[in-house]
């Protein structure tokens, strides 16, 4: 007998080769898993017990039938496949921060022309803040830095990020509006999240931020880049502070 372990669509679940038995079948998110000295995987549902404190490595295959590899792999997709729970020496996190700071654009500030034009927001993530190390399992980067995109290739469709953009601007003239927004599916079939709009009285220097949620509701948004713009009927000079990304897996 081996328990045959899966993730199908958003369930986690394990069967009995040999009856074929459900064991269980729960939200990824509702299950996490835990490992004691001896090797020995538990399992425990959102709001249960903890359960199955007898399988161990040569117990489990995976949808193919094929037995893991080693203990690495095993934990690899545990880890890659169920919900939260390092407290007890679980799996790591569902949700999780990516935070990107500039440096170029604090010497060299993106040149914005007053014509109501958009111009595309730089960030080559290579300030001193910039943070990934809180980012979910399964995920390296949401902002490609060499083609100054947000790159979503690595999230799923459900799955859903809370962005807050950073800025410094400096306004030459007075009365100068500015409206700051996103955009996805850029080079297929683009379209535009409103940030915000903000309207200076008098010329000067300014801190912009703003922040908004989307999700990967269709593939246009999951597989394609997207884009931070901004646009003013004034010249102006705009220094990226930079950008945090909150990821929330489904």
């Amino acid at each position: 007998m081996a328990i045959k372990i899966e993730r199908i669509n958003n369930y986690f679940k394990a069967s009995d080769t040999v009856t074929g038995q459900v064991r269980f079948q729960e939200p990824v998110k509702d299950v996490s898993y835990r490992e004691n000295s001896d090797n020995v995987f538990t399992f425990n549902f959102f709001e249960q017990n903890w359960v199955g404190s007898d399988y161990t490595l040569s117990d489990f295959v995976d949808s193919n039938g094929d037995p893991f590899a080693d203990l690495a792999a095993l934990r690899t997709f545990l880890t890659l496949n169920t919900g939260f729970n390092t407290a007890l020496g679980g799996s790591g996190a569902y949700h999780g921060v990516l935070d990107y700071e500039d440096v170029a654009t604090k010497t060299t500030p993106i040149s914005v022309t007053g014509n109501w034009t958009y111009h595309k927001l730089t960030n080559d993530g290579a300030g001193d803040y910039t943070n990934k190390l809180y980012a979910p399992l399964g995920v390296t980067d949401v902002w490609d830095t060499t083609n100054n995109q947000f790159d979503f290739t690595q999230l799923k469709l459900g799955d859903a990020v809370t962005i807050r953009i950073a800025l410094i601007v400096t306004t030459a003239n007075n009365f100068t509006d500015i409206d700051l927004d996103l955009f996805f599916g850029v080079g297929v079939s683009e379209y535009e999240i409103h940030m915000v709009f903000n309207s200076y009285k008098d010329s000067g220097i300014y801190e912009l931020t703003a922040t908004t949620m989307i999700y990967m509701g269709n593939d246009l948004t999951l597989n394609n880049p997207g884009e931070v713009r901004i646009k003013s009927d004034g010249n102006m000079d705009v220094e990226v502070t930079g950008w945090a990304i909150v990821v929330h897996q489904y």
